[in-house]
């Protein structure tokens, strides 16, 4: 063989190796469709372990470009339907028909809480829990209140000083609950809660919740849990849908959702206002209560939020977030209590390849308090002021088909000014944070999602927070457990309060605070079918430096923030899901909290150790009419709280002496109808506190429901009414 021979055949063999990498691109295109042959716009469609995904348009079709000749798993999921997988080998172009079945469930919607990446919920080896925009819609809530005490067993919202909101959750308050919009940071607190007023449910498409300190990535102060509010996006070429709602005590809801998509520009707008006249609880005659009666204060609300895209290239995108919240709180009938918040921030995520994403974060977000004069119609100078800023960097790495890597940088600024600060004073704090996480697929039945964090805090130093959490999955079953530790810092109140509260006691920051730090552990066990979804969970959290008050003297006159208490968390959740013949469902919920906050031997928690949440509803579903009814209740076990009182004994020692408060159980039901006419015209009807329970005593741990109300809403969606009703079976 001559040399020019054996360089010719060199040359082809190189040529044939290298055909693969220069093969043309093929195309999967496909159209999706119900069981009735009615066409699916919106659906997701995601090739496994990579970031090509679309979604379908509004006749149910779709096109992906697939880089190289292959076998590839392709994933349909669009909430309240069956999520259907394909296994199959492209390596021309391809049609392909898909029909997804009704489910009720949503175990298979897309959460992004615990990764920040697309996962299915079902596989997510992080406990999350999921309520959907429909499952809003469906209860007819109207505040995040709403939202979570319908949705979820071990929560309970109480009033405390003023009759501020306050929330617990198995055990945890407001500082260690981390809530977040679109992953993003909250400022402005009242007595360590967020002003849940700001929480527009109109532009809200799910609510993630993550208990516990699991999440690697949402940060080390959640260490009590995430609760992650994931906002609205454009779906169709134009959509506005506007509602009214209007109850008992007055209370008005009116709302506007409007967008639309332009090329590759989009745009939404969600507006919302929200009215409610202030009550006044009496105590049942003959009760020794005190006070008899209890002033639930009214108010009204205003939330304007924008979302713009703009995508200059298929791998690059640009959004930009702003919002305004106006809040009046009528607690004084001369000088009422007003607040306002802002927001503004930016995301852009950037697809280098198949292999590499990108994306960084900007966030500002304001919230302000005033007092203003109704006589003179002004506001007072502003008396409390929290700046927050958020800056961060992710880079995510999907490694073969199994792995995938993310790591990134954030930087967390807090700024605050108020009257409880010394001569009014502004104090802040930053932290910057670097995290990474690794999400391995080991195979079918093992999936492993291991990080950690570490903060960088301007006050103390440094801290270390790892995270890990294993999942089984075999056939219908599924093991978790999870392990987080979890870090607060202490907040600016907590450090710099000098605040003297109109003469009759002061309260006291503390800079030589130390930061909490906590353990827990997580396990639970699922079994899922079609008809029938059961899962238990347990769960063990012990708190290092808990933070808390003490007061300084027996007159009980000044109180400091301490390191004075350990604390110890433990319990469990039982949750059952049902789906009856013709159309019926169930659901039951049950939590159970041992709540051990020691204090000289006694345990003064506030927690109460049993709730549950019970539903039965049904559900009729064709394609011009559909009608969901939910017969839904809470149910809150008795509580008995031990209240301290400190005294000087004869040799001048402190001595605390404790009472027991008890709270009784008691439950609230309600009834909601909800009745949609060619997918259009929306009716809501319904009745809360349906049996008119009373309290015989009103406290900050009772219902302070005036009893039995009524509401009833309308709805509509222009861009249904004009929407063509065409059903393809192929592009002809």
């Amino acid at each position: 063989m001559g040399l020019k021979t054996r360089n010719f055949l060199a040359i082809l063999s190189l040529l044939v190796f290298m055909l693969p990498v220069y093969a043309l691109p093929t195309r999967l295109e496909g159209y999706v469709t119900d069981e009735t042959g009615k066409s699916l716009p919106h659906v997701n469609i995601m090739i496994k372990n990579s970031t090509l995904h679309t979604l379908s348009d509004k006749e149910g079709f779709f096109s992906l470009t697939l880089p190289l000749p292959d076998t590839y798993t392709i994933r349909l999921l669009l909430t309240g339907y069956e999520t259907v997988s394909k296994e199959l080998f492209v390596d021309k172009d391809t049609l392909l028909h898909f029909t997804l079945r009704k489910n009720a469930r949503y175990l298979d919607a897309v959460t992004v809480t615990s990764t920040r990446t697309p996962k299915l919920l079902a596989e997510s080896p992080v406990l999350t829990r999921v309520i959907t925009a429909e499952d809003m819609e469906k209860m007819n809530a109207v505040t995040m209140q709403d939202v979570l005490e319908n949705e979820l067993s071990g929560i309970e919202f109480t009033r405390q000083m003023d009759g501020q909101t306050v929330i617990n959750m198995q055990g945890m308050g407001g500082e260690s609950l981390l809530f977040l919009v679109d992953g993003e940071r909250l400022s402005g607190e009242t007595l360590n809660n967020i002003d849940y007023n700001r929480l527009n449910t109109l532009n809200i498409e799910r609510v993630e919740i993550v208990k516990g300190a699991a999440s690697t990535l949402y940060g080390s102060n959640a260490t009590a849990g995430v609760v992650n509010i994931i906002t609205k996006k454009v779906k169709e070429p134009w959509q506005v849908a506007v509602n009214a709602k209007y109850g008992s005590l007055n209370e008005q809801e009116y709302g506007l959702l409007a967008g639309g998509k332009y090329k590759n520009f989009s745009t939404l707008t969600a507006l919302s206002y929200h009215y409610i006249d202030s009550d006044t609880l009496v105590d049942a005659p003959g009760e020794n209560s005190t006070p008899a009666r209890v002033f639930v204060f009214g108010g009204r609300s205003l939330t304007a939020d924008e979302k713009i895209t703009w995508q200059p290239a298929k791998s690059l995108s640009i959004t930009a977030k702003g919002g305004y919240f106006f809040r009046d709180r009528f607690n004084n009938p001369k000088r009422p209590d007003r607040y306002r918040g802002y927001h503004a921030g930016a995301e852009i995520p950037w697809k280098i390849n198949d292999k590499h994403q990108l994306c960084a974060n900007y966030v500002f977000d304001r919230y302000d308090k005033y007092y203003h004069y109704l006589l003179l119609d002004r506001d007072d100078s502003l008396n409390y002021s929290n700046n927050q800023h958020t800056a961060r960097l992710q880079y995510d790495f999907f490694a073969h088909d199994n792995h995938t890597l993310t790591a990134g940088a954030e930087y967390f600024n807090d700024r605050l000014k108020t009257y409880q600060f010394e001569q009014g004073m502004a104090h802040e704090t930053s932290a910057f944070v670097l995290f990474a996480q690794h999400d391995w697929q080991i195979n079918k039945k093992w999936n492993v999602v291991y990080g950690a964090r570490v903060d960088k805090h301007s006050a103390y130093g440094f801290y270390f927070s790892p995270k890990v959490s294993v999942m089984y999955r075999h056939k219908s079953f599924t093991l978790r457990t999870s392990y987080g530790k979890g870090f607060r810092s202490p907040s600016l109140k907590e450090l710099y309060t000098d605040w003297d509260h109109q003469g009759m006691f002061r309260l006291l920051g503390n800079p030589d605070l130390n930061p909490e730090t906590s353990h827990q552990v997580i396990f639970s066990g699922e079994y899922d079918t079609k008809l029938l979804n059961i899962s238990i969970s347990g769960f063990y959290n012990y708190i290092h430096d808990k933070i808390t008050t003490l007061w300084l003297n027996a007159a009980q006159d000044s109180s400091r923030y301490v390191n004075a208490q350990r604390a110890d968390v433990f319990g469990g959740d039982i949750n059952l899901w049902l789906k009856l013949p013709k159309g019926f469902g169930v659901r039951l919920s049950y939590s159970y909290v041992n709540d051990k906050r020691m204090e000289k031997g006694v345990n003064i928690t506030d927690t109460r150790p049993h709730t549950a949440v019970a539903r039965l509803s049904y559900d009729l579903d064709t394609r011009y009419y559909t009608l969901n009814v939910m017969f839904s209740g809470r149910v809150l076990g008795a509580l008995d709280m031990k209240t301290a009182t400190e005294t000087l004994d004869e040799t001048g020692e402190t001595n605390l002496e404790y009472e027991t408060q008890h709270y009784p159980a008691y439950t609230i039901w309600k009834l909601s109808v909800n009745q949609c006419f060619f997918k259009s015209y929306t009716l809501s009807l319904g009745i809360d506190n349906l049996f008119n329970y009373k309290p015989k005593i009103h406290t900050f741990n009772t219902s302070l429901s005036p009893g039995i109300t009524f509401f009833a809403g309308l709805s509509i969606r222009f861009n249904e009414i004009f929407k063509k009703k065409h059903y393809p079976i192929s592009r002809t």
